[in-house]
C-alpha cells in the first residue's frame, strides 16, 4: 500500500480482503487508510463472536421486509488498528448456495450488527456517507434502498442479482497493481477504486454463471457499477425459484428423457422436447403441453358434434366427420392406436 491511494484522488477507495493480523506494513497501510475514504471488509461468520464494531444505522419510511436476510451469528472482523481509521466496514460475503455466485448482499447482519455489502458500502461512502433509508414503494409492492442519490430495489432476501460486465468491459476498467507500485502516474479521480487479488492461491477466484474462476474483486465491482443504477435487479423469492427449477430441470435431463406431456385424454405421451446437450427444454415443454391441452379440448368438442345428417357429396355434418378423420389420423400418429371417440 505505499502506493498512496489518497494520492490518485479517489471518491472512496475499497479493499477486497479480510486483513485480520498485523504486521510490519499495518501503520502505513493504517496511514493510507486514513487518508482517503476507504471501506475494507469483515467476513459473516456463524461461529464467531459477536461483532465488536459499530454497525449501520437506517431509517424505514415503513416496516422493512428483511425477513430472508443473510445473519449470522458471528462475525470476522479486521484488525482493530485497520477498522479505526477506514471510514466504514463492509461485508465481504458472497453468497453461493449452490456453488454459484449469483447475488450479492446490499445489506446482510453478522454478530449482531447490520452491514451493507463492501461494493455497497462503498457506493455509499462515495455519496458521503447519507444514512441508508428504505422507502416503501407508493402505490407497489416491494420497497426500495436509497442512498443519498442512488437507488436500488430492495427485496426480502437483502440481495442484489447481478448483471455481469462482459469480459473486455472487465479488462477495461483493470489496473494491475504492479503499475501503480512502479510509480505510473494513473488518473483515478472520482472513481470508486476496489483492490483485490486475481491469483488462486489468494483465495479470490469465485465460480459464476458466466465464468469458473472469477475474482471476487471484479464481482465487487460489477455490485459497484450495477448498484447506482435504477435498473438494478432484486434478489426476491420468484428468482430464487425459477433458478431452483433450472437446476432441477438440468439434473434430471441427464436421464435423456423429454418432458412428459400427460394432459387430458392423451395421458402418457411424450413430448420429447429437448434442448441442446439432450437436457430438456422447459420452454419447449410448455408449448408441448400446451398444444396437448389444446387438441384434448377440440376433441371434446368434436365428441359433442352430432354424427347423423351426412350426406354424401358433402353437407352440414360433412366438415365434423373430416375432423374427425383428421384427428384420427393424428391420434394415431402420435400414440400409434387409433383414437376412439364415443357416439
Amino acid at each position: 500500500m505505499r502506493a498512496r491511494p489518497g494520492a490518485a484522488a479517489a471518491k472512496v477507495v475499497a479493499l477486497d480482503a479480510l486483513l485480520r493480523e498485523t504486521g510490519g506494513g499495518d501503520a502505513a497501510l493504517a496511514e493510507a487508510l486514513a487518508g482517503t475514504p476507504s471501506v475494507i471488509g469483515a467476513i459473516l461468520d456463524p461461529d464467531g463472536a459477536r461483532a465488536a464494531l459499530d454497525g449501520l444505522s437506517i431509517v424505514a419510511t415503513g416496516p422493512a421486509q428483511l425477513d430472508q436476510m443473510m445473519v449470522t451469528a458471528g462475525l470476522a472482523p479486521p484488525a482493530v488498528a485497520l477498522s479505526d481509521k477506514a471510514r466504514s466496514v463492509g461485508a465481504l460475503t458472497l453468497p453461493a448456495p449452490d456453488g454459484v455466485v449469483r447475488a450479492a448482499p446490499l445489506l446482510a447482519g453478522g454478530g449482531g450488527a447490520l452491514f451493507a455489502g463492501l461494493a455497497t458500502e462503498a457506493v455509499r461512502v462515495a455519496q458521503g456517507e447519507p444514512t441508508p433509508l428504505i422507502e416503501s414503494r407508493k402505490g407497489e409492492r416491494g420497497q426500495q434502498l436509497r442512498l443519498g442519490e442512488v437507488v436500488a430495489p430492495l427485496p426480502e432476501t437483502g440481495l442484489l442479482r447481478l448483471r455481469f460486465a462482459s469480459p473486455e468491459r472487465r479488462a477495461r476498467r483493470t489496473i494491475a497493481a504492479a503499475r501503480l507500485l512502479d510509480g505510473e502516474a494513473v488518473d483515478l479521480s472520482g472513481k470508486i477504486v476496489l483492490i483485490g487479488a486475481s491469483a488462486p492461491e489468494a483465495g479470490g477466484p469465485r465460480t459464476t454463471p458466466v465464468e469458473p474462476f472469477m475474482p471476487s474483486v471484479q464481482i465487487q465491482a460489477d455490485v459497484a457499477e450495477q448498484g447506482s443504477s435504477t435498473a438494478s435487479t432484486p434478489c426476491g423469492r420468484s428468482a430464487r425459484a425459477i433458478e431452483a427449477a433450472a437446476r432441477d430441470l438440468a439434473r434430471r435431463g441427464g436421464d435423456g428423457g423429454g418432458a412428459d406431456a400427460g394432459a387430458g385424454n392423451g395421458g402418457g405421451r411424450r413430448a420429447g422436447a429437448r434442448g441442446r446437450l439432450g437436457r430438456r427444454d422447459p420452454v419447449a415443454a410448455a408449448h408441448a403441453r400446451a398444444a396437448a391441452r389444446r387438441r384434448d379440448a377440440g376433441a371434446r368438442r368434436l365428441r359433442r358434434l352430432p354424427r347423423h345428417g351426412a350426406r354424401r357429396g358433402g353437407g352440414p355434418a360433412a366438415p365434423a366427420a373430416r375432423a374427425r378423420s383428421a384427428l384420427r389420423a393424428a391420434s394415431v400418429a402420435r400414440s400409434g392406436a387409433p383414437h376412439r371417440s364415443r357416439s
